[in-house]
């Protein structure tokens, strides 16, 4: 600036100088490139806000996107985690249904065995416990709750069968034998039926061979035996009877326990629960149960 002011006179004078055609066209040419550098300005400074608004929608829009796509892959994430959660939790509730329900009828089905055939007679126990035990990794509070409480009134349920069935399983020893017996005694009677019957084929037939009487006396022992059989059976019966009735109230607590547990793992596997509609259900069939069974007599009795 200091220099264009220094050399102003001179340029001044200069410009006096020229003809008029040659300043007329000076200022002419001036006043073009003037405008064309404003508009050229103007335009770029137009151009250059459109581009940054344009980078600035594309950031945005960039960001959205990204942000969209993390959602949509978290969402997905989750979603199989709980798909694989789902599949999870029905193997284990459905084999832990299966145990509960094995250890439950586990003491009525023990009856059968002689006490003296200890062998493996907690074993469905120790199944239902080891089954419930994995529920607890998979469920929720309300379940968790329920399922240790299941754990101890289903053992207490099946170690109180144990004991009610003491006199009934000592019983079963003399059952076990006497139906060994009447097998061995029909084997041998069968095998003397042969022998008689052969007799035919070398002409010994006589109605005093030592084989008819034999046989005779083998189906007899097997008759008396079947009797002895009945005998123990019908003195198996009051025992039998005692024993539902002693476990009746225990039992019904039980399933009415089990109807809320089960419930509670059927909600969580997005079905309905349905609790008080199972539970109605439980004293529903007791009372058809008892009706069939006669358990007002038996009480009376």
């Amino acid at each position: 600036m200091t220099t264009v002011a220094c050399c102003w006179p001179a340029i001044a004078a200069w410009y006096t100088a020229l003809p008029e055609p040659v300043r007329a066209a000076l200022v002419t040419g001036f006043c073009t490139v003037s405008a064309g550098a404003i508009g050229a300005a103007i335009a770029f400074g137009g151009v250059r806000a459109a581009n940054r608004s344009s980078l600035d929608r594309l950031s945005l829009q960039h960001q959205q996107d990204t942000a969209e796509a993390k959602l949509q892959r978290d969402f997905a994430r989750e979603e199989k985690q709980e798909d694989r959660k789902g599949q999870i939790r029905r193997e284990v509730y459905l084999h832990a249904i299966e145990k509960i329900n094995a250890a439950v009828v586990a003491p009525a089905r023990l009856l059968e065995r002689p006490i003296t055939d200890r062998e493996n007679e907690d074993a469905p126990l120790q199944e239902f416990l080891t089954a419930n035990a994995k529920v607890r990794l998979v469920c929720e509070a309300p379940a968790l709750a329920l399922s240790f409480e299941t754990t101890s009134v289903v053992s207490e349920f099946y170690f109180r069968g144990l004991q009610l069935g003491v006199p009934i399983r000592e019983q079963m020893i003399y059952m076990h034998k006497i139906r060994a017996d009447i097998l061995q005694a029909k084997e041998d009677a069968r095998r003397l039926q042969i022998a008689s019957d052969d007799l035919y084929a070398t002409g010994e037939r006589d109605s005093e061979h030592p084989l008819y009487a034999a046989t005779e006396e083998r189906r007899n022992y097997v008759v008396g035996l079947e009797k002895a059989r009945d005998e123990m059976i019908a003195d198996l019966v009051p025992l039998r009877r005692q024993f539902y009735l002693d476990n009746d109230a225990a039992n019904t607590n039980l399933q009415l326990l089990l109807a809320k547990y089960q419930s509670a793992l059927r909600e969580e596997l997005h079905l309905e629960g349905n609790a008080e509609q199972a539970m109605a259900s439980v004293l529903e069939m007791r009372e058809r149960a008892h009706k069939a069974l006669g358990i007002d007599k038996w009480k009376a009795e």
